[in-house]
């Protein structure tokens, strides 16, 4: 589980890099430098591994699906915007993807959350909307996009799972190829050479975006997507401490009821999981021990 707690924060970190840059980098300009940097880093990481090639797999459909999930974020919450929606109604939208995942995970994978965890989700979505406050919007319809955009997400994670059974670097490189390869078309439209700080955070962004993935990857190998989604709402959280320590602003009391809430889901999740880790350990060794005893008898 500390897998996905660490996605959480370097996620953080990756929105404050993107925050610092210059507003005159198109967001294709910016994801399509992150997806670069995550392929040459991929190169330079598993160019000399033996074994198949990185980008061998056994289900390629889903693996290019799940790489423009991926794109849905930065571009779905940019289309709510355009659309009208406000930045707190996007990322309301944005954060039904726990949800929508633990929805996702019951029809598609076999994994029905308990009503314990559902109960972590919806509660994780509330402190969400407790922290963001946002103001309902004049027309219904402006909460389509951002609605498109968390299941957007949700897919990304209920792929993830559903591919953990292929190599770690295979899954990465997918989601760093059909990135790049989506947004190569248009980046000379839109291309502003960067100064050498904004090119730091532009790197930055690709490592620190390659990172967290990785550490979603990890997490969601060992747990089920029901326990992984619902520790994703501290990102939230994270995110708003962050910026009050920019800002040196003293936090308020909508961060401490939301950041408490979230706190109590995080260490709910967290102690099951433990639980059930114990319990599956207990049964393993039950079953290494009582294996020759049953052999001997037979």
């Amino acid at each position: 589980m500390a897998f996905a707690l660490a996605f959480a924060v370097v996620w953080s970190l990756i929105e404050v890099f993107v925050t610092r840059l210059d507003q005159r980098y198109d967001l294709v300009q910016v994801e399509g430098v992150r997806f670069g940097v995550h392929l040459l880093l991929m190169l330079a990481v598993w160019s000399g591994a033996k074994g198949a090639p990185v980008w061998h797999t056994q289900r390629p459909v889903v693996q290019v699906l799940r790489g423009l999930c991926m794109l849905g974020l930065p571009f779905g919450f940019l289309a709510s915007l355009m659309l009208g929606a406000s930045i707190p109604v996007a990322l309301t939208g944005l954060w039904l993807a726990p949800v929508f995942a633990l929805a996702l995970a019951a029809l598609f994978l076999r994994d029905r959350a308990s009503a314990a965890l559902w109960v972590c989700a919806v509660a994780g979505l509330a402190a969400v909307v407790c922290l963001l406050a946002p103001q309902r919007p004049h027309s219904l319809s402006l909460l389509v996009m951002p609605m498109l955009t968390g299941l957007s997400f949700a897919l990304y994670l209920a792929f993830t799972r559903s591919l953990r059974h292929e190599p770690v670097q295979t899954n990465l490189f997918y989601v760093g190829l059909v990135g790049f390869l989506t947004l190569l078309p248009f980046m000379p439209g839109v291309w502003v050479s960067p100064d050498l700080r904004d090119a730091v955070l532009l790197v930055g962004v690709g490592l620190f975006g390659y990172l967290a993935l990785w550490l979603l990857e990890r997490s969601l190998r060992s747990w089920s997507l029901s326990h992984v989604a619902p520790l994703i709402y501290v990102h939230v959280v994270v995110l708003q401490l962050l910026a009050i320590v920019f800002h040196g602003r003293s936090p308020s009391l909508r961060l401490l009821v939301g950041g408490a809430i979230i706190g109590v889901v995080a260490l709910f999740v967290w102690r099951r999981a433990s639980v059930l880790r114990q319990t599956r350990d207990g049964d393993s060794r039950t079953t290494s021990t009582l294996a020759p005893l049953e052999e001997g008898s037979a």
